[in-house]
């Protein structure tokens, strides 16, 4: 049941984003080793999930502390985000 999930986490992202299959593969990969254990000492697996998304509440207000305000109103700005985020997938595949 977990590999056929796996294949459905990646379509979804393909289909939502168009890309970052493999880190969802990755993510979910890791999430699913992190819970081995823990379900290996019989706790449910609601239990798990849940402590999941306490992780994920706690990374989302950190992320308000880091995050930056950006004026959408300035090209070079805007372009400045593009860039890193695109960046670095388009010099490693053809170069700067």
């Amino acid at each position: 049941p977990a590999a056929k999930n796996m294949i459905e986490l990646s379509r979804a992202q393909d289909e939502e984003v168009g890309d970052g299959t493999t880190s969802v593969i990755i993510l979910a990969g890791e999430m699913l080793s992190v819970a081995e254990p823990l379900l290996e000492k019989k706790l449910h697996p609601t239990q798990i999930v849940s402590g999941y998304m306490r992780a994920l509440d706690d990374a989302l207000e950190l992320l308000k502390t880091m995050a930056v305000p950006i004026d959408l109103d300035k090209p070079a700005a805007v372009s400045e985000i593009v860039g890193a985020a695109i960046g670095t997938k388009f010099v490693s595949r053809w170069g700067s």
